[in-house]
């Protein structure tokens, strides 16, 4: 695997979350500038509408007006009662077209009136030709919804969009412009008296007339406004092409909001934003229809603006990163050379110039560990020149003990032969007493050795001192055989006798008890001597705890000694313990594990 440097991967780190999070950034401030947009579109092109809105009202009520006008009008109500005779009839017929005519000359919007008689009579007045036909009950409209819907009520005016010439009379009447895109009004007036029940009365406005009217909310390119009614279907529209047809947003919009806007995706065509805007007092729905391109505009210099922020923020970014990680690594290196001076020897090396922060904790820490070793190496030199200065002073001891034993050996013969037993005895209790000194170059021994050597030496003490110290050794026999250190419990003895007895005449008992405990070997000197008071015992103890005994005090090879020596070679948790009262007696604990002969 390739490996990256701590200072590339820190830098490529930044570069990355920095990166992130500017594109985070830029897209949420590019679409919520977009919806920002879409906000004030929607605000500008609902102030439009509401602007439009009377104009739109206005047409329709001047429309309605003038049906209204027209089926109130003493030509129109006397044709359809047809009271007259034939001839006059037909004059009527020809009065009411010139009447439609004079109509439509006077309202630019209207394209065309007609009239249909419920007995099949039509009059018109199309592309400026009056026409008056009799039972032209074949005409389309008779046949269509909108004639049923009208003769169901009375008078009510119905809108229709998307309708043609061709669907309100007969090819055969027509001139021009058939396909002329046309916005109908129809409405039925009831004559009351007669067998006829009335008439239809069909206003035919000019769909360009009413387009006209709001041709100015498409301003821009690929913008376009139209409106569709109840159904949804177009009636005007500023694109001719979907004049008829029922819009595809109609199904999308919020009914229940008088206006609003929603985001739309035809197919095969760019994404737009559609506003609606329904008209008060109708049935018709005003809607816009803005390419969301058109927005690019702003949006393109939103969007170089990003790009440069988004670059000069990466170039900023790239030189304060790298910055930071110099300034975050430089102690890092520092202590990887330090490490590594560590590393090839160079002891007590140093980190200076520590950060207060976590870099700086884990320096600190180097640097205690450094002098620590150092310190350890100090200590474990200065361990092994104890253990050799005490194993020194243990052998100082030994006077040449080879020599001693022999001349000892000589002694004992001439006592032997002259008939002195207690000289004998003593000599031969000497001389067991020097034979570890040669015999045993290890400084550990079985517990048996250790307590056959006290016995040598109480024996020898005896002889000097009148048989009065009785020494009494409790050892379980499976632990005769466990290691401990050579010499460790004579110099107890010896304190014992000099110290506790000698105000005795020597005179009392020395017992010594031998245990284990959690894998550890106690051995228990107690004697019945004159004890200590508790100030001399805690002297005692301060000075048996001292480093270096002070060689002028006679203490100092006892206790301090055989302490130092059980620390040394066992470790700190080992070592003597006392307790003392006056007048009772002294009881020395020794602790040390417990080792076979084979460790």
């Amino acid at each position: 695997m390739m490996r990256i440097k701590l200072k590339h991967q820190l830098n490529l780190m930044f570069m990355v979350i920095g990166c992130f999070i500017l594109t985070i950034s830029s897209i949420a401030i590019y679409y919520q500038i977009m919806s920002t947009l879409k906000e004030k579109s929607e605000r500008s092109t609902v102030s439009q509408f509401q602007h439009m809105e009377r104009t739109l009202l206005s047409f329709r009520q001047e429309v309605e007006r003038q049906s209204v006008d027209l089926l109130l009008n003493p030509l129109v109500r006397e044709f359809l009662r047809n009271q007259d005779s034939a001839v006059d009839h037909l004059f009527a017929g020809l009065e009411l077209a010139k009447l439609f005519k004079a109509a439509k000359l006077q309202n630019s919007w209207l394209e065309s009136v007609l009239l249909f008689a419920g007995d099949g009579d039509v009059v018109s007045e199309a592309q400026s030709s009056p026409l008056y036909q009799q039972g032209r009950k074949d005409m389309p409209f008779y046949r269509s919804n909108m004639h049923q819907a009208s003769t169901a009520q009375s008078f009510r005016i119905f809108w229709y969009g998307g309708r043609q010439l061709v669907d309100f009379v007969s090819p055969d009447v027509m001139t021009d412009d058939k396909h002329t895109p046309l916005i109908s009004t129809v409405r039925y007036i009831e004559i009351s008296q007669t067998l006829r029940r009335g008439g239809t009365l069909v206003l035919n406005i000019s769909e360009q007339a009413l387009a006209s009217l709001y041709e100015s909310l498409a301003a821009l390119p690929d913008e376009t406004a139209y409106i569709v009614d109840k159904e949804g279907t177009v009636i005007s529209s500023l694109d001719k092409t979907g004049l008829g047809k029922r819009s595809e947003v109609v199904d999308k919009l919020d009914t229940e909001r008088q206006f609003g806007s929603i985001s739309y995706k035809p197919e095969q065509a760019d994404a737009r934003q559609v506003v609606y805007y329904e008209l008060e007092s109708s049935d018709w729905v005003l809607i816009k229809e803005i390419p969301i391109k058109l927005f690019n505009g702003d949006l393109q210099k939103l969007q170089r603006i990003l790009v440069i922020a988004l670059i000069s923020s990466l170039a900023l970014m790239m030189l304060f990163s790298n910055y930071w990680t110099q300034l975050i690594l430089k102690p890092l290196r520092q202590l990887t050379d330090q490490m590594q001076k560590l590393q090839h020897g160079q002891l007590g090396v140093q980190v200076e110039g520590l950060p207060h922060n976590e870099i700086g904790l884990l320096s600190r820490q180097f640097n205690r560990m450094s002098q620590s070793i150092v310190d350890l190496i100090q200590r474990s030199e200065a361990i092994e020149a104890k253990k050799h200065n005490h194993e020194i002073k243990a052998l100082q001891a030994q006077i040449t003990p080879h020599f001693l034993y022999n001349t000892l050996n000589v002694i004992k013969w001439m006592a032997v032969a002259r008939k002195a037993d207690d000289i004998a005895d003593s000599v031969v209790a000497l001389g067991n007493m020097l034979m570890p000194f040669y015999k045993y170059t290890s400084p550990l021994w079985s517990l048996e050795d250790e307590i056959a050597y006290i016995h040598n030496y109480v024996k020898l003490m005896n002889r000097r001192y009148g048989e009065g110290i009785h020494l009494s050794c409790r050892v379980p026999n499976h632990l005769l055989q466990a290691q401990v250190l050579k010499f460790m419990l004579q110099p107890i003895v010896e304190n014992a006798l000099q110290h506790g007895f000698e105000l005795k005449q020597f005179q009392g008992r020395i017992e010594i008890d031998v245990s284990e405990e959690e894998g550890r070997l106690l051995v228990a000197v107690e004697d019945d001597g004159i004890g200590m008071d508790e100030e001399q015992l805690k002297r005692t103890e301060l000075h048996m705890k001292r480093e270096y005994a002070e060689e002028d005090r006679q203490e100092s090879i006892g206790l301090n000694n055989t302490h130092s020596r059980l620390k040394l070679h066992f470790g700190s948790e080992y070592g003597i313990q006392l307790s003392s009262r006056q007048g009772k007696g002294t009881i020395v604990l020794l602790c040390l594990p417990m080792l076979k002969e084979e460790s």
